[in-house]
């Protein structure tokens, strides 16, 4: 399969989602059985934590299709790479998709946050930090998110950036991801998911 083909699946099952005509694609018994032994998943999807995106259900995908990364705010990491690599070089994967969604708490909570900010918990401090390397930090943030929040309610400009910043990461951190990228095998694109339409707008890496 190639990437472009995978990308349409997803666009295809997306497309069901919003309608609700979903066919819940290969969950059959027969499909459980058929990858017992091994998967071969066509996507990978990087994706927020958060209960009300789960990539299976608003790809309209089965059993086996999508290899599926879940962190808040779809942040990389060494665990979130080292799965990514994984994928990509035993699974056949050709498409990898960053999805951040509108309205994400965990961007929200970074944009918050002034750059010397500190949580209780030092795991709760990097995953901030993470973020802020993508959407910025300001000593004022909690009064800049306010003037943000008025012309961008569901934040969904800061929300695409991050999804943009890590899938251009990616490509740097991972030489095996870039080694798939540069021979034309693998493809990464960056979406965002509203959560009331149900709508994936998908963007491009620049």
């Amino acid at each position: 399969m190639s990437p472009e083909q995978a990308l349409k699946l997803l666009k295809d099952g997306n497309e069901r989602f919003i309608e609700g005509k979903m066919i819940h694609n290969d969950s059959s018994e027969l499909r459980r059985e058929s990858v017992v032994d091994a998967q071969k998943s066509h996507t990978i999807v990087l994706s927020c934590s958060d209960s009300r995106v789960p990539p299976e259900i608003v790809f309209d995908q089965g059993l086996g299709d999508l290899f599926v990364v879940r962190v808040a705010g779809n942040i990389l990491d060494d665990a979130t790479a080292a799965s990514i690599e994984y994928a990509v070089e035993n699974l056949g994967t050709r498409l990898i998709v960053v999805m951040g969604h509108d309205s994400c708490g965990a961007v929200k909570a970074a944009l918050s946050a002034s750059c010397t900010a500190h949580a209780e918990s030092p795991d709760l401090d990097h995953l901030i930090s993470t973020i802020q390397r993508s959407v910025g930090c300001k000593a004022e943030a909690q009064m800049n998110l306010e003037k943000l929040i008025e012309s961008d309610p569901l934040l969904r400009k800061p929300v695409m950036k991050n999804a943009q910043f890590v899938a251009q990461h990616l490509v740097k951190r991972s030489q095996i991801v870039k080694k798939y990228v540069d021979s034309g095998r693998l493809l990464i694109i960056p979406a965002i998911y509203s959560l009331k339409s149900g709508i994936i707008s998908f963007g491009m890496v620049p």
